[in-house]
């Protein structure tokens, strides 16, 4: 009669460890295929954040010379602008503060546009665009499967 129960007691265990580790493995399953998702999500905000910055800086070199900051800008960096309050989330902290610095340059530059306030603005972009170039490393994806 006792082995009995031992055999029964053997089976119950045995399904529990099986369902429990399928249980295990789906979860894990999911998490992974979200990490990987979250990871497009940021490489395309970095991405981005890097184009609005490149042309940003473009257009601010374009005007050095001639001082001339004409309306053609501010569209520009309006779509940066809102582009940053929709995804700076998906930036990392470095790209996310170092691009906010750079707007905020730029508005400057629309309020007063001399030589040395474009030459700065000129320098923050170019540090957004090292901080975004550099922010969306693989780092990122290994930090989260560590936690």
């Amino acid at each position: 009669m006792n082995e009995g129960w031992f055999g029964l007691v053997g089976v119950v265990v045995g399904a529990a460890i099986t369902i429990g580790y399928n249980l295990y493995r789906d979860w894990r399953k999911g998490k992974d295929k979200y990490r990987v998702m979250l990871y497009e999500k940021r490489l395309e905000a970095h991405q981005k954040a890097y184009s609005y910055s490149a042309h940003l800086l473009r257009a601010f070199s374009d005007r050095l010379s001639d001082l001339g900051l004409t309306k053609e800008l501010r569209p520009l960096f309006r779509e940066a602008e809102d582009f940053y309050f929709s995804n700076n989330l998906y930036l990392d902290e470095n790209s996310r503060k170092l691009f906010r610095d750079a707007l905020s340059s730029v508005i400057t530059c629309f309020e007063e546009a001399d030589s040395e306030t474009i030459k700065d603005t000129r320098d923050e972009l170019i540090k957004a665009i090292n901080a975004i170039t550099t922010g969306i490393g693989m780092k990122h994806l290994e930090e989260s499967k560590q936690k």
